[in-house]
């Protein structure tokens, strides 16, 4: 059953708590950016900040086709200003963009050598892809 079929404007309520949750990103992002570090970058050029909703879809309660934003690139070690689809087209498709891997990246960005991430190897099946996306790094 669809259970938000009977209320009123909830598309606009997870519009308007999704605008919320971006201006708190936004606001954390500029003040990260103004803060110089010894090395001359800003603190958030020295870091990665990941943005994402716990689901792509409200409504549906789904997590297909979820959007991340990364902000800062460890570094240099992320490329940034890019817009990359991980996945093939409009399906989502676990074994040509399995979420673990896009974790790996992320914690070898920040520094923890892993070539793996979540559960057991093989326990996941497809969606579960060990290294790294090297679109991603600079």
């Amino acid at each position: 059953e669809d259970g938000c079929a009977d209320v009123s404007g909830y598309e606009d309520m997870l519009t308007a708590i999704d605008v919320w949750h971006q201006r708190k990103f936004a606001r954390l992002l500029e003040k990260l950016d103004a803060y110089e570090e010894a090395d001359g970058n800003t603190v958030l050029d020295n870091s990665c900040v990941l943005y994402t909703n716990e689901l792509s879809d409200g409504k549906d309660h789904s997590w297909m086709n979820l959007p991340f934003i990364l902000a800062g690139s460890a570094g240099g070690t992320l490329k940034m200003g890019q817009h990359i689809l991980l996945g093939a087209g409009g399906d989502y498709d676990p074994e040509q963009a399995p979420l673990n891997k896009f974790l790996i990246t992320l914690v070898n960005a920040l520094g923890v050598e892993s070539d793996w991430f979540g559960t057991p190897e093989g326990s996941g099946g497809a969606t579960m892809q060990g290294g790294v996306y090297e679109v991603l790094l600079a």
